[in-house]
């Protein structure tokens, strides 16, 4: 195990995951206050934009989405295991209608640079004070 800069900017023990690929497994310390051990409410969802999408930027933006473009946002992120099975699609467009209706879901646009991660989880953070609905 070595010593990488991988993770938020900070250094953090990793070991290969196996001898074909050149995935990392990182080691992070388990800190009690960042969990809960109680439910909580699910206030906000984040679309990370494709990459296509981003190449050009050079900032940090998160946007609104309509309610027309949050589902679709859930949409491309569900598994579906059988696309012919109408009873399924049924129930989990139902529910995913139910998740765009009861949270706000964002773009999240960033460049494509590791080391803007602490600047990420600040905007995300920012966003998230801002009780912005």
């Amino acid at each position: 195990m070595m010593r990488y800069p991988i993770f938020l900017g900070r250094m953090v023990p990793h070991e290969s995951v196996s001898h074909y690929t050149d995935k990392r497994r990182v080691q992070l310390q388990k800190k009690l206050e960042a969990h809960c051990t109680e439910s909580q409410p699910l206030r906000r969802l984040y679309a990370i934009a494709d990459p296509s999408e981003t190449e050009r930027k050079t900032e940090i933006m998160i946007e609104r989405l309509s309610p027309r473009e949050s589902f679709m946002a859930l949409v491309r992120c569900a598994f579906r295991l059988d696309i012919t099975d109408n009873k399924m699609l049924k129930r989990q467009f139902y529910c995913l209608e139910r998740v765009v209706s009861a949270v706000s879901i964002r773009r999240l646009i960033f460049p494509r640079d590791f080391t803007l991660l602490p600047a990420i989880q600040e905007a995300i953070l920012k966003d998230l004070e801002s009780g912005d609905n």
